[in-house]
């Protein structure tokens, strides 16, 4: 990553973009050598907006971009300090038209601007824990995106959120509160909602596509998934509470969550970790959200998330323990053998 290139235009780029004492920078970092050549970010009371996404490598479109969580930057007012900077938001048309297919985002990221993945052709992409909202058509016309779980800390998506997207399956989280307005607009491929939410979130009719001049007997008339045939899961003893609330009441299909709804929707043996374990020849241990895994001389370890992004890894060149500190379900990989841990 090279920073340093920028610190000599840093302050005349304040002088023009703010009159106020914090001001805005801008930082340009090498984030991933696959399919992304740089970043651009807003740094602003010790805070990073990731703005916008740089210029892409037409030859390598697959790559992985991971989003770091903190950054040592120059300081707005005197370019030979350094200081340090939390990425806490990723900022209107960040990704839009991106050519990445992977991305990570740290959980420092509270909020998700409009427009941000506008159009990109991300098909895997690891959500903050803390996200909390989801702006404006943040993830509208992305036709790779076929299914994403929201996390539990998120509160509100707004108007035309995931509108126009190839999404066939969506994990709503028990926190949703509400949805801003034509949220699955022209999702005609979304066949599975689930809610975790025991109160139906606010919604209204034209989220799912359905206005007061639809056709149920014409499925042509439908602006968004097929209510007749889209399945809407929701907490068991909920149903009657969703069939009667305003948007949900559109489903014809509502039936109850079972257990593995609920579950992470990944294939992997789940692995009791409370304490010292040894299984496919691994030797770790979970203790207070930190992993401990004891290698050899020539040991590849990772982790990854439930969807297969990569968090961390490392090779050993002489035997030795490797530390891993997180939280959640988290898959570990030691050469070829792999299991599912919970931090």
């Amino acid at each position: 990553m090279k920073i340093q290139k920028f610190i000599n235009g840093l302050l005349t780029c304040v002088m023009l973009l703010s009159i106020n004492f914090s001001g805005w920078a801008h930082i340009e970092l090498n984030i991933s050598e696959d399919g992304i050549d740089y970043y651009i970010y807003h740094y602003c009371d010790s805070q990073l907006w990731l703005a916008v996404s740089g210029s892409y490598d037409d030859e390598n479109k697959g790559g992985t971009a991971i989003i770091p969580e903190k950054l040592i930057v120059p300081h707005l007012m005197y370019e030979d300090i350094m200081v340090p900077a939390i990425v806490t938001k990723i900022t209107e048309r960040a990704f839009m038209f991106s050519k990445l297919k992977r991305l990570q985002m740290p959980n420092t990221i509270t909020r998700i601007g409009m427009g941000a993945f506008w159009q990109s052709e991300l098909e895997n992409i690891k959500l903050s824990e803390n996200l909390v909202s989801i702006d404006d058509q943040a993830f509208s016309e992305m036709k790779n995106l076929k299914s994403i779980r929201l996390p539990e800390s998120l509160i509100v998506l707004e108007y035309d959120c995931f509108s126009q997207s190839g999404l066939r399956e969506i994990y709503l989280p028990a926190s949703l509160r509400s949805m801003g307005g034509n949220t699955f607009g022209s999702c005609y491929a979304l066949n599975d909602i689930y809610s975790s939410a025991e109160i139906p979130p606010r919604a209204e009719d034209f989220d799912f596509g359905i206005y007061p001049e639809t056709d149920y007997s014409n499925p042509k008339s439908f602006r968004g998934p097929n209510p007749l045939e889209c399945v809407l899961h929701v907490p068991a003893g909920c149903e009657d509470l969703y069939r009667n609330a305003p948007g949900w009441r559109v489903f014809r299909n509502i039936v109850a969550l079972d257990d593995e709804d609920v579950n992470d929707p990944a294939e992997i043996i789940e692995i009791e970790n409370d304490n010292d374990q040894t299984t496919a020849n691994i030797s770790y241990q979970v203790a207070n959200g930190s992993l401990t895994v004891q290698c050899n001389t020539g040991d590849k370890v990772a982790v990854y998330d439930v969807n297969g992004i990569c968090l961390d890894s490392k090779t050993f060149s002489t035997a030795g323990e490797y530390l891993y500190h997180g939280k959640g379900t988290r898959i570990l990989t030691l050469n070829d053998a792999s299991i599912k841990i919970q931090l």
